[in-house]
This record gives structure tokens, C-alpha cells and sequence, in this order.
């Protein structure tokens, strides 16, 4: 039912790769690429570390810090989204369960396994330090692919939806607002 909701958005306000994202719009999608470039780095380095019979809570510690780094990149774009584009774009479609909400259910989905990576994170110790690293590549994977479908859904349905619905005024006042959060 949740991807129907966003299909039916998209199949009247997405699905046109002519459209051209305003400034806003586009600086929302340009984040997309490296946060999935970030994941898919960590997850290689988590891989690594996992197959590594010398990995030991130093290296670890070291995968927990770009892990923060990387949760806080990840949290501040879900932020911006919110904030700036989701509300506006909720009042405008006037429905209570629409695409918008469906956006940030992913949102939250994707705090949830980060939250789970992060919980292991904490609760690791060198006796338990491969079911650990085991479960935060779980936890990520999970994560990573709520986060490829969700950029998906924006960059294809939910961003052309907006350049369609916003007005000049509104898309300029995201631009404004996006740019002072860079």
C-alpha cells in the first residue's frame, strides 16, 4: 500500500526526467550520492574488518567514528527534508496519508537500523567482537537499502512532484533555507 500511494504521486506528478529541479530541489538531491557513497564505503570497511582475524576494538572504535560521521550527515539531510520541503509539501496535498508520510516513515526506519548499528556499537567487546560487527553489517545493509529506495522515490516522484506543486516564491524560500544549512 505505502509504494501504491507514492506510485500513484508519481505516476502524476513524477516519472519526467525533463523536469528540472529547481535550486532547492537540487540541492537536496545532490546529497543523495554521497550519502550512499559514505554507506557503501563503511559497509566494505565493516566487511573488511569482519573477514580480518586481527580486528580488534581499536579498529573498530576507528569504523564507530566514520560510522558517527556518517549518521550525522545522514541525519542532517532527513532534517533538512523535514523541515524545509516535507511540511510544506504536506499542507499543499492537503491528506493525512499521503507520499510525504511515507517519506518520513522512511525516515524513521532508517533512524531505527542506525540506532540498532549504533546499539551494537556500544555493547561490543573483543569476546563478542565478530557477532558484533556481523550484526552492525546487518543493520547498515538494512539501512542502506531503505536509503537507495528512498532517494529513488524522491529524485524519481516526490522532487518533481514539488518543482510541479511549489510556487516560485516557495521554491526560492527552500533555496534560501537550504543554502544557510550547507
Amino acid at each position: 500500500m505505502e509504494h501504491e500511494s507514492v506510485a500513484h504521486y508519481a505516476e502524476h506528478f513524477g516519472h519526467d526526467h525533463t523536469v528540472k529541479l529547481s535550486r532547492g530541489l537540487q540541492l537536496l538531491m545532490a546529497e543523495h550520492a554521497p550519502i550512499l557513497q559514505e554507506a557503501a564505503g563503511l559497509l566494505a570497511a565493516l566487511a573488511d574488518a569482519k573477514a580480518d582475524e586481527r580486528a580488534d576494538m581499536q579498529s573498530v572504535n576507528a569504523l564507530l567514528d566514520r560510522y558517527r560521521q556518517f549518521a550525522e550527515l545522514l541525519e542532517r539531510h532527513s532534517e533538512k527534508e523535514e523541515r524545509v520541503l516535507f511540511g510544506l509539501l504536506k499542507s499543499l496535498l492537503g491528506t493525512p496519508h499521503g507520499p510525504i508520510e511515507i517519506m518520513e516513515l522512511e525516515h524513521e526506519e532508517i533512524r531505527k537500523h542506525m540506532q540498532t548499528f549504533a546499539q551494537i556499537g556500544r555493547e561490543l567487546s573483543a569476546a563478542s567482537l565478530h557477532d558484533g560487527l556481523s550484526g552492525m553489517c546487518d543493520a547498515l545493509r538494512q539501512a542502506d537499502e531503505v536509503m537507495r529506495q528512498h532517494f529513488y522515490k524522491e529524485e524519481h516522484a516526490i522532487f518533481p512532484m514539488a518543482e510541479q506543486l511549489l510556487s516560485e516564491e516557495q521554491k526560492e524560500r527552500i533555496a534560501r533555507e537550504l543554502a544557510c544549512k550547507q
